[in-house]
């Protein structure tokens, strides 16, 4: 009777099973990795800001106001309707600061709106029943994303 074969037993065939193994996940991890650069899944640094928007309808005209979050940079967001869109950076009146930051009020229609507030110079909308969408666009590549909706 061998006794050192009962206690240690063969473990012969165990490295190279583990050898497979690491090999296959070595395999699968690249693969994930490189599928990720190829489809340009990864990261751009870029992601919309953590904001909070509020749209109100007053009388006469929309507002869209920013209620917390971080600042935005306004060239970085449009207004949509179904068959138009604006960029905030480009249409609105002399007044927008270059950071838009809680407490911030944008006037859409701005033939009503009140004297001295930033409005968008633009921006008209055919009727009152219209969808608006607030839209961020990333500025390094084409991507987009909306961020809040009106119904009017």
């Amino acid at each position: 009777m061998d006794l050192k074969h009962y206690l240690f037993g063969d473990e012969r065939g165990v490295s190279p099973v583990i050898g497979v193994i690491l090999m296959v996940a070595i395999t699968v991890i690249l693969a994930g990795v490189i599928g990720a650069f190829v489809m340009n899944m990864g990261a751009d640094g870029e992601t919309p800001p953590n904001v909070q928007w509020e749209w109100n309808n007053e009388t006469d005209y929309i507002t869209l106001a920013h209620t917390g979050g971080d600042a935005a940079d306004p060239s970085n967001f449009m207004i949509q309707n179904s068959s138009e869109e604006w960029n905030i950076g480009d249409t609105a009146s002399s007044d927008l600061p270059d950071e838009l930051s809680a407490g911030d009020t944008l006037y859409l229609n701005h033939s009503s709106s009140p004297s001295g507030t930033p409005y968008l110079n633009e921006v008209g909308f055919p009727n009152e029943s219209t969808n608006i969408q607030l839209v961020w666009e990333n500025p390094n590549s084409d991507q987009t994303q909306v961020i809040t909706e009106y119904d009017g």
